[in-house]
């Protein structure tokens, strides 16, 4: 089975019936993540970008999750967190989470009340609870709700909730509310009303009161305590398309649309239907965009300061690169696929007057070049270096990265170098 999202990410799950697993995930760059399972668990989770996720379970509970850079490490199923370097861990008494460790060995504590519910959380070297909460059992559900939480500081927060209620009056309602008040420490309450999990109703502590419309899940417009609206509207596959300001009722304003998007009249590629060719500022400026196939921007357009003058526009172009990785020799070689990264940005002006996607020569022009790897070596997705050139100067930026994928210097052009090798 495959979905194909509004943005063009493809998701390939394994056959099966019931809860099928994702097998893998396939971005419009070219990023892949693979997806492995072990027992029915998933085991690994590999990216042909050169990183990889590695869990360990006692029974069906995560004991472990560890990152592993595949330049360094080959990667399989058979694969354990023991020796990784960047590990978090997870405790357990019985079958309930009791510690969290990460990558820096620092602990976070939990433990629960008599009913095995969570009720203290405390950070790293204390022991404090940070938040402490009270669980009462819902009258409505027969569930527990959070009915009290206590701060570090002595602070204590209330939460009062219909939950359930609605539904039992009116067990025919489609739309069946839930009502919710927040005690703040200092006395003053807030009031809000779900729809399906949407917020449909707030009343904030001032007695200020905000109205929301949902379509299903679907913002389209809220209400703001003096009349005054924010409409949102969106094109056939719910990407935001608009954002109108309505006034308040006689204050005189006219309505102001902002950010006003044009998406491609029909389209058969996911991977940029959904991607704007303009946006209109509330002032009416417009700027106007161009992709290529796999989504990535290839121009931007900016209005012109003035009617006839030149546009700001901007270029940019991208080229495939493969990740190399560790195969089960020891060898480096490369991944499956390659992925698209940022090859050149140049930022000048068009002719006066013309919208075409051509710089006048005449004109400033900056070029800014972006330099990778080796191919054939470790880590060769990272960005080494950054050329900019203008007026026939060019100036080199070079980066440096840790075992962990961190930046950790910078050369400046200063520094004069002709290459970042």
């Amino acid at each position: 089975m495959v979905f194909t999202d509004r943005g063009g990410v493809i998701y390939r799950f394994l056959s099966g019936t019931g809860l099928v697993k994702v097998s893998s995930i396939t971005y419009p760059d070219g990023t892949v993540l693979n997806f492995n399972y072990v027992s029915g668990l998933p085991k690994t989770i590999i990216s042909n970008r050169g990183y990889a996720l590695v869990f360990d379970y006692s029974s069906t509970r995560v004991t472990s999750a560890c990152g592993y850079s595949l330049a360094v490490t080959y990667v399989t199923t058979s694969s354990t967190c023991a020796a990784a370097k960047l590990k978090v861990n997870y405790g357990y008494t019985s079958s309930r989470l009791t510690s969290v460790t990460d990558v820096m060995n620092n602990t976070a504590n939990y433990s629960y009340d008599a009913n095995g519910y969570l009720s203290c959380l405390t950070d790293p070297g204390t022991t404090t609870c940070r938040i402490t909460n009270t669980n009462t059992g819902n009258v409505y559900t027969g569930q527990p709700n959070v009915t009290a939480q206590v701060t570090a500081d002595g602070a204590t927060w209330g939460f009062e909730c219909d939950c359930g209620a609605y539904e039992l009056a009116v067990p025919d309602d489609p739309y069946p509310q839930e009502g919710s008040k927040v005690t703040q420490p200092n006395g003053a309450t807030s009031d809000m009303t779900f729809v399906h999990g949407s917020p449909v109703y707030y009343k904030n502590e001032n007695g200020q009161v905000y109205t929301s419309r949902y379509v299903g899940r679907t913002l389209f417009s809220i209400t703001s305590p003096e009349g005054n609206i924010v409409n949102y509207s969106y094109n056939g596959n719910l990407v935001g398309s608009k954002t109108s300001f309505v006034a308040k009722p006689g204050s005189g304003p006219a309505n102001v649309d902002q950010d006003t998007k044009v998406f491609p009249a029909s389209c058969s590629n996911p991977a940029i239907c959904n991607l704007p060719l303009s946006i209109t500022d509330a002032k009416g400026n417009q700027t106007d965009y161009a992709y290529a196939s796999w989504g990535g921007v290839t121009s931007e357009l900016r209005p012109a300061p003035t009617v006839g003058a030149a546009r700001p526009l901007k270029l940019n172009t991208y080229v495939q690169k493969y990740a190399y990785v560790k195969n089960a020799g020891g060898a480096l070689v490369a991944a499956a696929s390659p992925v698209w990264v940022s090859d050149t940005e140049t930022i000048c002006q068009t002719y006066a007057g013309s919208s075409a996607l051509t710089c006048d020569p005449a004109a400033p022009i900056t070029i800014t070049a972006y330099e990778y790897g080796a191919s054939g070596t470790a880590d060769n997705l990272l960005l080494r270096g950054r050329v900019v050139s203008s007026g026939g100067v060019s100036l080199r930026t070079c980066y440096g990265y840790d075992w962990k994928g961190r930046k950790i210097s910078e050369a400046s052009p200063r520094a004069g170098l002709a290459s970042c090798s």
